[in-house]
């Protein structure tokens, strides 16, 4: 295991800014990591319930990053997404330096501008294969998330999405 004493930044800059601190940390001294075919990332009060159907998926894919963009496409949902290591160290990485919750750009923000620019460099992404139903507590609301109308209404938007394309 790794340890990281990584609260010695600006609070104004968000715990977004903490995340990719702790991200990069472990990128950088874990050659488990680098060498990974992928990197789950789920945020720590989370239960994914359709883990083995995407383990699964993974075996059988090569995608550089699997996670959902936002109706607007300036953000990935960063509660749950999977990438390849090559994604954090020549793209994700980059926009470090921008994330700044007092500037309203977000660890989020970071992401979904580092898909866009793997994109125009011919990588690959797509949304999650499954809808994203969590079993979990927020951290920054302590809202539990598995609310079962919450997650029927997230399965059928996903169902209409699939029909829809």
């Amino acid at each position: 295991y790794l340890t990281y004493n990584g609260q010695d930044f600006s609070r104004s800059l968000g715990k977004g800014f903490g995340e990719i601190n702790s991200f990069e940390y472990a990128f950088n001294n874990s050659i488990y990591l680098r060498n990974a075919d992928y990197i789950i990332k789920c945020n720590g009060r989370y239960f994914i319930q359709k883990h083995k159907r995407l383990i699964q998926f993974l075996e059988q894919s090569n995608v550089d990053i699997i996670g959902n963009f936002s109706k607007d496409l300036s953000f990935i949902d960063s509660r749950f997404f999977v990438f390849k290591p090559n994604f954090f160290s020549n793209y994700f990485i980059k926009y470090k330096h921008l994330i700044n919750d007092s500037n309203s750009f977000f660890f989020e923000h970071a992401l979904g501008q580092a898909a866009h620019e793997l994109l125009r460099d011919r990588g690959t992404w797509m949304p999650l294969p499954f809808p994203l139903i969590i079993d979990g507590i927020s951290g920054t609301d302590n809202i539990r998330y598995n609310i079962w109308y919450k997650s029927l209404k997230r399965i059928l938007e996903f169902k209409i999405l699939k029909l829809i394309n």
